[in-house]
Order: C-alpha cells, then sequence, then structure tokens
C-alpha cells in the first residue's frame, strides 16, 4: 500500500494512479480544502507508479534563468559602481 499526500497547488484532480501502466488493486482518495490524499495498494515489488492530475503549477522556464541571473549580476554592478563613485 501506499499513501500519498498531493497539495492542491502542486497538483490539481482528478488524479489518475497507474502502478506499471494498469490500475492499482485498490484506491481511495480523500479531499480536504488544501490537500488530496491517495492510498491505493498493489503487490510489493519493483514497480513503476504514475500519478497523473489535470492542473500543475507553473514552473520557471530553465531557459529564462540564464538571462534573469544576467540582469541581476549587470544592476549588481551597476549599484557598485555607482556607490564607489560616491
Amino acid at each position: 500500500m501506499s499513501n500519498i499526500t498531493i497539495p492542491h497547488e502542486m497538483l490539481g484532480g482528478p488524479y489518475v494512479v497507474t502502478v506499471d501502466g494498469g490500475l492499482p488493486a485498490t484506491q481511495v482518495t480523500t479531499e480536504n480544502g488544501t490537500h488530496t490524499s491517495l492510498y491505493f495498494t498493489y503487490l510489493h515489488s519493483s514497480h513503476t507508479v504514475v500519478i497523473e492530475g489535470s492542473t500543475v503549477i507553473p514552473e520557471l522556464p530553465s531557459m529564462l534563468i540564464l538571462p534573469l541571473m544576467l540582469l541581476a549580476s549587470i544592476f549588481a554592478a551597476y549599484l557598485a559602481r555607482k556607490k564607489a563613485e560616491f
């Protein structure tokens, strides 16, 4: 058995749980205002468990990290140079 709790801000339902591409033997879903708990059973050994939801929080794309860091460095250098002039 596995019991997994997922915050609603991270992944929204409805959820589909698969174990090695098939449905688990038993699945129970409970929700409160902020989290969803998924309880499911399967025969224990090495498995691939996939939990899919309908909504996901957006992540910061990795292609934006380098330009943002470059801008922050330029701004920090500008402030340091301006402070050195005084």
